[in-house]
């Protein structure tokens, strides 16, 4: 089936940066003929033809933008009945579409109605299955080896006792999680030496009106993890779940986070990863996976691990969703138009002071002798540039059938 495609940022962030929900135009790299894109703004056409020059094929591919522009919000779009109009003038027979989503929330699961679209996902999934609680417990149900720690904690007075119990035990960081929290936000790290001289900061991350960032409309419910200094890899692995709850594999990377080591930044694909631990994390993860299938779970999830240096895999979080690893994947795919094992690629997020007010047409021309070939068969494909204009900030994927030269056009983009 063709898809209608709509990737909506459907995080409520309290206080979101411009152009931080352009996010939707990642949707573009799952499309292929016959589908219809969905975004809140038009997609630049000097863009659309690079890629196509990469090897993707827009000529039966429509894309449907707001006539008008739409609020700064993860759910201005499903509010306004134009834009919902103008999507249904597009598609003729919706019972011949499925929808393609980044995340299948509330929001998504009520557009899917008011089009008359196909879904595998059901509207509950994501909120049945995204707390951090529900991994770790699920996690040790399954006997699958996760972070010392807590879930379901909902108090001052159990974090400040939880937290001591393991520096007591070994541990010299210790980390609190939101449990509905996403991309590193709601995530605090509390330190051994300076824990008792900071304890209102633990009291006003728990109190606070709008937590971290995120409009804090759910019960208050947190992990308390020790934090592991000796991590040699950080992998994630991509599953989907069919409609009939068939599980397959998708990708395997290991990501790049930033300095707090808590911020996702990037990926390398799987070759970064000793084959042990990709074994591993398969077979780990299908066992994890079918456990989910059979309490409901469809469509694509990701899950975050961490190997120690003396060899330990621990899980640390499910993402029942796609991931921002599952685009640069799909790129190659679709330029390479296999999935070999001779394909290396990264992507970073890089910012720059002087790409602050620039559009995507204009990095272009900037990265133009490293752009994608498919004569080349290696080059640079910049992504995730909402954020480009207001904030000199998007990602690159790099692509290569040598690993070397990915770190050499990775570190070209840099030292821009």
């Amino acid at each position: 089936m063709n898809k209608v495609i709509f990737h909506n940022l459907s995080i409520p962030y309290a206080q979101p940066l411009i152009g931080m929900y352009d996010f939707d135009k990642n949707g573009i790299f799952y499309a292929v003929p016959g589908d219809i894109v969905v975004t809140r703004s038009k997609v630049s056409k000097a863009y659309l033809d690079f890629l196509e020059s990469c090897g993707y094929d827009f000529g039966n591919v429509t894309f449907v933008s707001s006539d008008e522009g739409l609020e700064n919000t993860c759910n201005s779009p499903f509010e306004n009945n134009t834009f919902i109009n103008q999507i249904k003038r597009n598609i003729n027979n919706p019972n011949a579409y499925t929808f393609d989503s980044f995340i299948f929330s509330k929001l998504e699961s009520e557009l899917v109605n008011q089009l008359g679209l196909v879904s595998i996902v059901n509207a509950e999934q994501f909120q049945k299955f995204s707390t951090k609680s529900f991994f770790r417990t699920t996690a040790k149900e399954l006997k699958i080896r996760i972070p010392r720690g807590f879930e379901v904690v909902t108090t001052v007075y159990d974090a400040f006792v939880k937290i001591c119990y393991l520096f007591l035990t070994g541990f010299k960081r210790v980390v609190s999680k939101y449990d509905h929290g996403s991309a590193g936000i709601g995530t605090k790290i509390y330190h051994l030496r300076s824990f008792l001289s900071e304890l209102n900061i633990l009291e006003n991350y728990f109190k606070s009106d709008s937590l971290l960032g995120f409009h804090d409309s759910e019960m208050r419910s947190f992990v308390i993890e020790g934090w592991y200094d000796n991590v040699v890899y950080s992998p994630s692995v991509q599953f989907f779940i069919g409609a009939e709850g068939e599980v397959s594999v998708v990708s395997i990377h290991n990501q790049v986070f930033y300095d707090n080591k808590i911020t996702y930044r990037g990926c390398y694909s799987k070759q970064a990863i000793p084959s042990v631990v990709a074994e591993k994390l398969v077979e780990q993860g299908t066992k994890f996976t079918h456990h989910l299938s059979a309490l409901g779970h469809r469509g694509h999830l990701g899950f975050n691990s961490i190997v120690l240096t003396n060899g330990d895999l621990l899980w640390v979080e499910l993402n029942p969703r796609k991931v921002m690893s599952s685009y640069v994947y799909q790129m190659s795919k679709i330029i390479y138009q296999s999935d070999s094992a001779d394909v290396y690629y990264q992507s970073l997020q890089v910012s720059k002071e002087k790409w602050v007010g620039k559009e995507i047409d204009e990095i272009l021309v900037e990265l133009s002798n490293v752009l994608f070939s498919k004569d080349r068969k290696s080059g640079v494909i910049p992504f995730n540039y909402g954020l480009l204009h207001r904030e000199g900030t998007l990602s690159v994927a790099v692509f290569s059938t040598m690993e070397a030269d990915t770190d050499k056009m990775i570190k070209y983009v840099e030292s821009l």
